[in-house]
């Protein structure tokens, strides 16, 4: 009897790849301020882990001719709709750049999620001249720096909601 096909349990290349580019993606997103010039490509960072494992799932699919074609074409079309959706954020802000305002009856609010592990999170909340409350996300420095301010003017990324610059006006 000949074996039509032999089952190995090798790794392929382009999954070694795919292992490695989300370790560097993980990586810079960790390395990476959160704010500061480095927001949105840390933004991307932080994304490009989604959009990895959707072409990881897309080439497995690919790969897999035991699943019917149709079914293999509506998953690989629900990942790609995914990484589109993952992406419209920072490439609006991309697009756009960023916005300068100026916030007044400031709040600097600390999260922390219950695990505690690399979740403590640092926002700033104020009014902007129009009357519209708006939140974003800054540093532990910003946060420590701010935490008395009664009034700044900060360039942000209105989509991911993340500080390019912080000017303190009134401290």
């Amino acid at each position: 009897m000949v074996e039509k096909y032999k089952k190995t349990g090798r790794i392929k290349k382009y999954e070694i790849l795919l292992c490695l580019l989300i370790l560097a993606a993980i990586a810079a997103g960790l390395i990476l301020p959160g704010t500061g010039p480095s927001a949105l490509p840390d933004e991307f960072c932080n994304r490009a882990v989604l959009w990895i494992g959707c072409i990881y799932v897309m080439m497995w699919l690919f790969r897999k001719k035991k699943y019917k074609k149709s079914v293999r074409i509506v998953i690989m079309a629900l990942c790609v709709a995914a990484c589109v959706w993952i992406a419209r954020e920072p490439v609006r802000d991309l697009a756009e750049g960023p916005r300068d305002v100026k916030l007044s009856d400031i709040q600097t609010i600390h999260s922390q999620s219950a695990s505690g592990i690399l979740s403590s999170h640092y926002y700033l909340t104020g009014t902007v001249e129009d009357g519209a409350r708006l939140r974003v996300e800054i540093s532990s420095d910003d946060y420590a720096r701010m935490k008395n301010a009664k009034e700044v003017r900060i360039e942000y990324y209105p989509y991911t909601g993340r500080v390019r610059k912080v000017y303190a006006s009134r401290l």
